[in-house]
């Protein structure tokens, strides 16, 4: 009843408003690194950009930058653009068990110890990041690009 009364009263919202797939967002866009014709199929009122590798420059304010529908939860895209109101990317949780230690090879963590210090800490899955366009997400897709060898 409490959460009724808060929802009517305009402070909540119900949680299928949340989860729901969005049927439009404005200056919203997918960028399609793999699996664009399912990702259009599956998402066919979004702006889809059919890209194999990550851009230089953002073509909309915000990209949610998809590589294939494997895994990702269409219905908590709105959420992902909503997280971009206030921070500036976004990306979910590879797992909620596995650390950075657990993952890659022996030299994988070794590059990764060298940058970040300790292991022990959760890896993000890069298969579905949010990005709002500025100079500084800018830089880190530079950077991204860089390390993919995409430059």
């Amino acid at each position: 009843m409490d959460a009724m009364h808060l929802i009517a009263n305009g402070q909540a919202m119900a949680a299928e408003q949340y989860a729901s797939v969005p049927r439009t967002m404005p200056g919203c866009g997918i960028i399609a690194l793999a699996g664009a014709d399912e990702i259009k199929a599956s998402l066919p009122n979004m702006d889809v950009m059919r890209l194999g590798e990550l851009p230089d420059e953002l073509p909309c304010n915000f990209a949610l930058i998809l590589n294939g529908l494997r895994g990702f939860r269409l219905d908590l895209m709105a959420n992902g653009f909503q997280l971009l109101e206030r921070w500036q990317m976004a990306a979910p949780l590879w797992s909620y068990t596995e650390l950075a230690c657990h993952i890659g090879s022996e030299a994988d963590r070794a590059q990764t110890k060298a940058i970040i210090r300790d292991l022990r800490v959760p890896v993000y899955d890069v298969r579905a990041v949010f990005v709002r366009k500025c100079d500084e997400t800018a830089e880190v897709l530079r950077q991204w690009k860089a390390e993919c060898g995409q430059q």
